[in-house]
């Protein structure tokens, strides 16, 4: 009766050794995680925890989408930033800072322990992958760059929270208000316009690849830096002459760095301008604030806020 007895203790250890196999042991070494194989925006594939415990965020944007399905109290680490919502600062108060988006500290970040770390596809956060995947961190990068990103993000948030629920009402809340943004432009003629992202440094003109440009297009806008098919890129620095050619009746302003809040000084350092003043936007004072918490960037869950603000500024509210 002794070898029946063998047989199943070694077929029992065969399934405890597969069952491992599903399993990554964290940074910090004491807790068995189960797992999950996901694609990121690279396109590469990552194993990460199937439901992170200590979650590092370097941009806020997909801090601000966890959050929203119930992952708060896994978050151990946020990027410094000044973009970021009221509502979501107090969410995230006292909660750990590892650095400005394309900066972040890696030794910081090292030290929270996380089983976690959620990134965008920019240069710098490539390279903290290499130290981490050398720590034995999972780092995800994931991309904004469009409302289907938004959409898939918060799929996976929630089941990486285990609040699908949450998830799907707020996927549903989203489409509802984008809906509704691109009804109010149906049928109705958009005035030429440019997007302008000021800081004291710079002024650059945002095209169609950048996030406030997609919004725009979506909703029927006439971007004038998407005339001219030789420009590249989400952003391009602005010439006064090209902009006085195409003549924008419409000027959305997001306002950067200290610049940030001082947007009538922005608007009147135009109109004392004389190349400014030729521009019938300003001429007719069509100069509007885009806020940065919107469209800096992919604003996350508020992709839909975002559209209903710009389609009100382009037709005019609903009434």
């Amino acid at each position: 009766m002794r070898k029946p007895i063998i047989y199943i203790g070694m077929i029992l250890l065969l399934f405890v050794v597969l069952d491992m196999g599903f399993h990554w042991k964290s940074s910090s070494g004491d807790v068995m995680m189960e797992t999950i194989k996901v694609q990121d925006s690279t396109g590469e594939f990552v194993t990460i925890p199937k439901h992170p415990k200590r979650v590092v965020f370097l941009n806020t944007a997909n801090l601000e989408m966890y959050c929203a399905v119930g992952g708060r109290e896994a978050v151990v680490g946020i990027p410094t930033t000044s973009i970021m919502s009221e509502e979501l600062r107090q969410q995230v108060q006292g909660v750990e800072e590892v650095g400005i988006v394309h900066e972040p500290n890696i030794e910081k970040i090292i030290s929270l322990q996380p089983d976690l770390v959620i990134g965008i596809n920019v240069p710098m956060h490539n390279r903290v992958k290499e130290v981490l995947k050398e720590n034995h961190i999972p780092f995800y990068i994931n991309g904004l760059q469009s409302i289907e990103d938004t959409d898939r993000t918060v799929e996976l948030y929630g089941r990486l929270t285990g609040d699908e629920n949450e998830a799907d009402a707020l996927r549903k809340k989203i489409k509802e208000e984008c809906d509704k943004a691109l009804h109010h432009s149906r049928n109705k003629t958009a005035p030429r316009a440019l997007i302008l992202f000021a800081s004291p440094n710079s002024q650059n003109m945002a095209t169609g690849e950048s996030f406030a440009g997609d919004i725009m297009k979506r909703l029927g806008g006439i971007n004038i830096a998407d005339v001219d098919s030789t420009i590249h890129g989400p952003y391009v620095p602005i010439s006064m002459e090209y902009i006085i050619r195409k003549n924008p009746e419409a000027i959305f302003i997001v306002n950067k760095g200290p610049y940030k809040g001082h947007f009538d000084k922005v608007v009147s350092d135009m109109e004392k301008d004389e190349l400014w003043g030729q521009v019938a936007a300003v001429k007719n004072k069509q100069v509007y604030n885009l806020p940065d918490t919107l469209f800096s960037s992919n604003p996350g869950s508020q992709v839909g806020e975002a559209m209903e603000f710009m389609a009100n500024l382009l037709y005019g509210e609903e009434s």
